[in-house]
Parts: C-alpha cells; sequence; structure tokens
C-alpha cells in the first residue's frame, strides 16, 4: 500500500493552527505513518482507539485498515473538522479528554481493543497510568512519545533512565520500542526526537505481588533519592538493621541502590519487608 505524502494544512487556517497549551505537534512524514501502520499488526476485523488524531494524517490510513476506528480529540475544532471529512465512514470522532473517557462503556460490545496515539509530553504519564488501570480493556497500546519518555519505559536496571515508571509500566506491561521518529517528521518542529514503542498489556504480571500498593511504594521510595543506597532509602519504612538482615538473605550488597535492582528483585524484597513487618506487629502485641 503506497502511502500519499500528506500536506500540512495552511497556517492560515485557525482550525488546524497548532496549539501550544495541547503539546499538538502533527506527525507529517508519509514514510512514518507507513512504519506506524505496519507496526501496529491491524486487521480487518478489529476496532481500534486512536487517542488525538489531530489533522488525521494517520486516521485517514488506520480507517482503511481496520472494522471500526474511533478517534477521541480534545480540541473541539479538530474534531469538528474531521467529523466533517470523515462522515458516513467507519470512523468516529468523540471530541472529549481521553482522560475523562470510560474504556469501559466503548469496549462493552467489541471486548479489550488496540489503542494507538502520538502523546504529548505533559500527559503521556497520566495517559498511560490511565491505561494500566483500566488494563483489562486493552491488548496493545501503539504509542509515540518523546525519546526520552520512551527509553525511561523501557529502561533496564543499572541505566540512568531506569527508574519507578521504569517498574510500573513493566509491572503490567512488556514495553517493546520499535523504533526513532525524528523531530523533522512533525509539524510545528518539537525541539526533541520522538520514540514510537509497543506496550503489550500483561493481564497478569510476571513477577506478581501479594501486595501491589505496597510495592509500589517500596519502589518509589528507593528511587525518591536515587544517590542513596537502599538502606538509607528505606529506612522510613522499615529499620536499618532490619533491612540489612533482609538484604543480606537475599544476596543483596547492603550498598545497593535502586537502580540496580530488577523489577523481580522488588517484588521480593517488598514481599520481605511486609513478611517483616507483620512480624514485628505480631511481637509488639505479645509484648503487651
Amino acid at each position: 500500500m503506497k502511502f500519499k505524502p500528506f500536506h500540512y494544512p495552511s497556517q492560515d487556517s485557525k482550525i488546524h493552527r497548532a496549539k501550544k497549551y495541547l503539546g499538538q505537534n502533527f506527525l507529517i512524514d508519509p514514510h512514518i505513518i507507513e512504519r506506524i501502520i505496519e507496526s501496529c499488526q491491524l486487521s480487518k476485523e478489529e476496532t481500534i482507539i486512536e487517542i488525538g488524531p489531530g489533522t488525521g494524517a494517520l486516521t485517514r490510513h488506520l480507517k482503511n485498515r481496520v472494522k471500526t476506528l474511533i478517534a477521541i480529540e480534545k480540541d473541539k475544532a479538530l474534531a469538528a473538522s474531521l467529523t466533517k471529512e470523515l462522515a458516513g465512514s467507519n470512523v468516529k470522532i468523540i471530541e472529549g479528554d481521553f482522560l475523562e473517557l470510560d474504556l469501559a462503556s466503548i469496549v462493552s460490545k467489541t471486548g479489550p481493543i488496540k489503542l494507538i496515539g502520538n502523546l504529548p509530553y505533559y500527559i503521556s504519564t497520566p495517559i498511560l497510568t490511565k491505561v494500566i488501570e483500566q488494563r483489562k480493556h486493552v491488548t496493545n497500546f501503539y504509542l509515540t512519545v518523546q525519546r526520552e519518555f520512551a527509553q525511561r519505559l523501557g529502561a533496564h536496571p543499572g541505566t540512568k533512565e531506569y527508574g519507578s515508571l521504569s517498574c510500573f509500566v513493566q509491572y503490567y506491561a512488556r514495553v517493546q520500542p520499535l523504533f526513532l521518529i525524528k523531530s523533522t517528521c512533525f509539524k510545528p518542529r518539537p525541539k526533541v526526537d520522538s520514540g514510537f514503542l509497543r506496550i503489550n498489556i500483561r493481564q497478569v504480571p510476571e513477577y506478581p505481588s501479594r501486595d501491589e500498593q505496597f510495592l509500589f511504594q517500596v519502589i518509589r521510595q528507593g528511587f525518591n533519592q536515587r544517590r542513596k543506597t537502599l538502606l538509607n532509602a528505606l529506612s522510613v519504612i522499615i529499620s536499618k538493621a532490619r533491612l540489612e538482615i533482609i538484604l543480606n538473605a537475599m544476596g543483596l550488597n547492603i550498598q545497593a541502590r535502586a537502580e540496580q535492582l530488577s523489577l523481580e528483585k522488588f517484588v521480593l524484597l517488598a514481599q520481605e519487608i511486609s513478611k517483616d513487618l507483620g512480624s514485628s506487629v505480631q511481637i509488639k502485641i505479645l509484648e503487651k
């Protein structure tokens, strides 16, 4: 399938003028659009959601590859323009904020679906968090984000990009960086390059935790001050003496920092701390 060059609408048009407060950078490179379409592994039998179709550069091609395309656009003018252009097609334009959207109401007839989106940096984390929170309605999430953010999502232990966000996303999903997108592929041109990712949602975590809330408390606290050792960083949760015993039992260096621990190790560490805290409470009760 050949992709025609996309001609960016005239800047004289108020309808298509990029709005800085919405973080709008419209994809204009036909070769990147083609790579995105091919990477999404679409079928004529499925319904997908596009987050932020913008001027419709990707939308016009996506609709030819799927049964139904639901596009969520916050910009009122762009939503109206796309609604008029794509009337009578298999595209449904919803004017609104994805963060306020109830995915359950959309997938009630389709079952879990794919999401595709070019996410503004300022709202990338909230959108990704929402998707993970409503993960039972999603199979895959294909997203374009700023390169730095993409690197953080797929980061491995021992790298400067690895942090609490990496652990949070990788606990619930498998992150696959697919390719980089140069800033020149967008208009207006952003200051940095972007990355295109595939996030495969895990309905069951690879390393399930008995208490996910406590797990992420431990992870966030561990990364709160990266230069601190876990022994110092986690001292607000458990005493250093007791934590040192746990670290030794796990075969971990007591000088280890959060960035050195894999997600699996964090799950085990949180589990051991939780057990120890529970034992401490029981001992105190018995002493009374």
